[in-house]
């Protein structure tokens, strides 16, 4: 898998690191990750989320910036947990109120568990390179 970080030259950095990726997608269930080839930690401030999993090009890409670390874990966990469950469909397929309750039950151990091992420092400036 090839974890890609675009390079940012300002304020605010990525809110989750290239070694927070690997620690989340080595805790999920396999099933979660299976078909992800590409994870892109995007410099765009201005997406319409923070986590979304492509299933045509097998991208995950993450939007952090401006986001705190749990905000942007329980979006990164909850955007694999919906497509695996087959709640999401559609890469901007927003998940349905009646399989949030499913979802937040799967994703709150993990929460738990991550949250206080992720990376401390957030990255004002990153390399445009891949791991």
């Amino acid at each position: 898998m090839k974890i890609i970080v675009d390079k940012i030259d300002e304020y605010p950095g990525h809110a989750i690191s290239r070694s927070d990726v690997r620690l989340i997608l080595s805790s999920v269930p396999p099933a979660w990750s299976e078909h992800i080839k590409v994870v892109r930690l995007s410099s765009s401030r201005s997406a319409a989320s923070v986590a979304l999993y492509a299933q045509s090009v097998e991208t995950l890409t993450i939007a952090s910036r401006g986001h705190t670390k749990a905000s942007a874990l329980h979006c990164v966990l909850a955007e694999l947990a919906a497509h695996a469950l087959g709640f999401k469909q559609r890469t901007f397929q927003h998940l349905q109120t009646r399989y949030q309750a499913k979802v937040e039950s799967l994703v709150a151990p993990l929460m738990a568990e991550l949250l206080p091992q992720l990376s401390r420092k957030i990255a004002l400036v990153s390399h445009d390179d891949v791991a």
